[in-house]
Parts: C-alpha cells; sequence; structure tokens
C-alpha cells in the first residue's frame, strides 16, 4: 500500500478533512492531495504528518524504508 494511501486512511479515520489536516501541517490543499496519492515522500514530510495525525511516523509508513526519500 502507497503511504499516501495509509496517510488519507488514517486521516479519515480521524474524521479530519483535507483542509483541517492542511492547516495542522502548514501546507496548501493541493500539495496534500498530491501526498495523499503519492508512493515516496520525504522523511520531513512524514514526521509532520504523523505529528498533526498522532501517530508514530513508522505506523504511518508500515513499510520498511524503502518508499522515502530526503
Amino acid at each position: 500500500m502507497k503511504i499516501g494511501t495509509i496517510i488519507k486512511e488514517i486521516r479519515l479515520q480521524k474524521l479530519m478533512t483535507q483542509q483541517e489536516l492542511c492547516v495542522l501541517i502548514d501546507m496548501a490543499q493541493p500539495q496534500l492531495s498530491a501526498v495523499e496519492n503519492s508512493s515516496k515522500l520525504r522523511a520531513s514530510t512524514i514526521k509532520k504528518i504523523a505529528k498533526a495525525l498522532n501517530v508514530e511516523p513508522l505506523e504511518l509508513g508500515k513499510y520498511n524504508g524503502t518508499n522515502t526519500e530526503d
């Protein structure tokens, strides 16, 4: 499963809109939409989103580290 899909699923489980998450992470909505459709993200982006969703970065990823770039 792509990391962006996992981010979207967790966001929806927390009943959070894209706009609400955008405010928390200081990101434009079109950029967050691109993130949620991505399979590669920077570690700094993963950490920022994980903090806003109140989860551990590795929980967000559920991957072996190969789909991030920094």
